[in-house]
């Protein structure tokens, strides 16, 4: 990581979720900062809906919903010293296959059995069974070396041929459960590294019976959190700005520190609109493949381009046709399918896409009696629509792991900064540590009091490995 670190550098910070909005945050006091907007709100992926009900009003995230204190540690100290409030919800996974002709939910024994016919089942109890098994190969698995370069580049799909796990846990449990953590289709979760996945699952308790993180939601919406974040800034962001590409301009004039003109090199950010706006030092702050296109040829540009992303149909509705059939089965996270599985082991023949569906009231706490839902890529059209978006998240796969380590090196070259969640696992956590990595390289002071074995100039987590800061004129 090359820092630049001069007084009060005018900044450009592009982009609105936790990255840039944390980003912009913690570079405020000790340097000019301008955020950027494309849309015409903040917060990214949070983002709060109101709804007027019968019986109140109802504020529903449609994006980032959770966290916990284990794994987004960063993310829980920022919260804690904004003093938003929080509560602890529901985790809660749910299954719904074959249209409703197998299904299961893990609030309790009632959820577990909410078929009653899985009692009498074979199959049920060799899920149950393999679920345990695959629980301690990955455990094993996420203990491996990570130098081991053909541990870590095994896909999840070979991995599971290889352990000799039947199809009943890979249709009806993990790539279920997968696909609705990473909101991705079915075939590139058989293609996601399974190093990674078993070291994610155990990093979250998803291995473990017991001991699980608790996790925590927003009292009144995401939102709370983007208002507070912003009121902390020198100046309002400029919303309905639009980078259209970003020039790197070799030198230009200046006022040098201590008086005297000078040149010094920076940034030019051409917008939609046909403004010109000139910065010392610019921080890409949304998503990898946004960023390349902004960028004008470069290593930067080229490894950014590596990372694909995944769009995802959101549908905020009250139609309980997208969810399982069984009440007893309903649960926080619902994955739905049409099909009994893959068919003949091929993903690419499902007859229709999977939907997850999330019960907003369960994992918000919501204070209504209406049922509130939302839907990733609804596989039937969902009635009594409230609100429906689009959101991308990015694809983890090999050349994405790739992209990342290389990506390190390069940060603060020329004063370029990139940062967001695809530095880490596509969450919270991963897109503001990469916003506290960036505050370290300008050499900040941080603005809240971290966790030390979280701060990541000092340590390096995962995929995301800062190293030491070196300091370039």
């Amino acid at each position: 990581m090359i820092g630049i670190v001069r007084p009060r550098s005018s900044i450009a910070v592009v982009g609105t979720g936790i990255a840039g909005l944390g980003a912009a945050w913690l570079l405020d006091p000790e340097h000019d900062v301008t955020l950027l907007e494309a849309d015409s709100r903040l917060g990214g992926h949070s983002n709060t809906v109101t709804l007027p009900l019968s019986d109140g009003e109802a504020q529903v995230d449609t994006g980032f919903i959770v966290y916990n204190h284990r794994n987004y540690p960063l993310f829980s100290t920022l919260l804690e010293h904004l003093r938003v409030e929080t509560h602890a919800t529901d985790m809660s996974f749910g299954l719904s296959v074959d249209e409703g002709r197998f299904e299961f939910g893990s609030m309790g024994l009632n959820g577990l059995l909410a078929q009653r016919t899985n009692l009498l089942s074979p199959r049920f109890y060799r899920l149950l069974t393999e679920i345990l098994r695959f629980n301690r190969c990955a455990r094993r698995l996420a203990a491996s070396d990570p130098g081991d370069t053909r541990t870590v580049a095994m896909t999840l799909g070979a991995f599971l041929v290889r352990q000799r796990f039947s199809p009943i846990l890979r249709d009806r449990y993990l790539l279920p459960m997968a696909a609705a953590i990473w909101s991705c289709p079915l075939q590139q979760m058989l293609d996601f590294p399974a190093f990674s996945l078993a070291r994610f699952f155990d990093n979250h308790g998803l291995l473990d019976l017991r001991g699980r993180p608790r996790w925590r939601s927003v009292i009144g919406g995401s939102r709370r959190y983007v208002q507070r974040l912003a009121a902390g800034l020198s100046r309002p962001p400029l919303l309905d700005a639009r980078v259209r590409s970003v020039t790197h301009l070799r030198s230009r004039p200046c006022t040098r520190v201590g008086g005297g003109d000078g040149t010094r090199a920076g940034w030019r950010l051409t917008l939609a609109d046909g403004r010109n706006l000139e910065f010392d030092a610019v921080v890409l702050a949304v998503h990898a493949d946004q960023a390349a296109r902004m960028l004008e040829v470069g290593p930067q540009r080229d490894l950014l381009s590596r990372i694909s992303y995944q769009p995802n149909r959101v549908v905020l509705h009250q139609d309980p046709r997208l969810m399982p059939r069984r009440r007893a089965a309903w649960s926080s996270w619902n994955y739905l399918s049409q099909d009994d599985g893959l068919v003949d082991g091929r993903v690419d023949v499902v007859r229709r896409a999977p939907t997850v569906t999330y019960w907003m009231n369960n994992l918000q706490r919501l204070d209504t009696r209406q049922n509130l839902f939302v839907s990733l890529n609804p596989s039937v059209e969902p009635r009594h629509v409230l609100y429906q978006t689009h959101y991308e998240h990015p694809v983890f796969d090999e050349s994405a792991h790739a992209a990342q380590r290389a990506l390190q090196p390069l940060q603060g070259e020329r004063g370029l900064w990139l940062c967001g969640s695809y530095h880490g696992h596509g969450f919270h956590e991963d897109a503001f540590r990469s916003a506290c990595a960036v505050a370290a390289g300008f050499g900040v002071q941080p603005r809240l009091e971290l966790p030390e074995q979280s701060i990541p100039w000092l340590s390096a987590r995962d995929d995301l490995s800062t190293g030491p800061t070196r300091v370039a004129a």
